[in-house]
């Protein structure tokens, strides 16, 4: 990945993947699709490609290594050629670390933290909220102590279902202020209660982090559900959507100054 100026950068999750193109550093332009549509994983892939495919470098990180494999494909065939360097493989992964084992985090927690790192220079928490969520800390020297990960909202809708005989299947939609914080029937009992275990969970863990820490660091949110945690008393400092894509971006941009460096 020589002279990087345009960046194809994706990442996989466990529903979700996240693209976008970086020109000259910044980000341009970005979008998400549900991985089982793959016709509109296909089309965001075209979109971001654009007409300038064939002078486009790719990256691609992902906690989902069978989806990860289909969407490099994608990528190949779109290019005629052009596959993705993969995270931890073929661009390193440039972040200290305390944990007894690092091999088991996912790579959008590394890429979560490098990125809010590069992007506050400060002690962060970083919160993704998606199909699971995590809240993970780095230090002021950008040194990462690790975290918490918990389910998200839909997780927890579908196991109360799936672990009771009465509680129904739902699908999470933000319940109506109006209707109050008590809920009037069992999906809106429901509803309230794994939204305020998100927030409850979340702000628990920031807390948590301050004391470790010895001082309020800055809070980042990102993922999918992250905007629900707005309302939750100012916790949540900055949400920034694209975290994860500024992160493998921060990654690719440092090992081709690595490389260029050592020429």
């Amino acid at each position: 990945m020589d002279h990087p100026n345009r960046v194809l950068t994706i990442s996989v999750g466990n529903t979700r993947t996240r693209a976008g193109v970086f020109e000259g550093g910044e980000l341009v332009e970005s979008g998400a699709s549900v991985n089982a549509d793959e016709p509109e994983l296909r089309g965001l892939l075209t979109r971001l490609l654009g007409q300038h495919a064939s002078h486009t470098s790719a990256a691609l990180a992902s906690v989902n290594e069978p989806m990860a494999e289909r969407v490099a494909g994608m990528v190949g065939e779109l290019t005629r050629g052009i596959f993705p360097a993969r995270l931890g493989r073929d661009v390193a992964i440039p972040i200290r670390h305390s944990l007894d084992q690092s091999a088991t985090v996912g790579q959008d927690r590394w890429l979560n933290a490098i990125a809010a790192f590069a992007r506050t220079k400060q002690a962060c928490v970083i919160v993704d909220a998606g199909t699971a969520v995590t809240v993970d800390f780095i230090d002021g020297e950008g040194t990462f102590h690790g975290g918490v990960i918990f389910p998200g909202l839909r997780m927890m809708l579908r196991a109360m279902h799936e672990h009771t005989a009465a509680l129904p299947s739902i699908d999470f939609i933000a319940p109506d202020a109006a209707r109050g914080p008590l809920g009037k029937d069992t999906a809106h009992a429901m509803t309230l209660g794994v939204l305020a275990a998100l927030r409850g969970g979340v702000r628990a863990q920031v807390e948590r982090c301050a004391d470790y820490y010895g001082a309020y660091p800055q809070v980042i949110a990102t993922g999918g559900d992250a905007p629900l945690l707005e309302e939750d008393d100012g916790v949540i400092e900055h949400i920034v959507p694209d975290l994860t894509l500024i992160g493998l971006h921060e990654c690719v941009m440092r090992q081709s100054a690595e490389s260029e460096s050592g020429d």
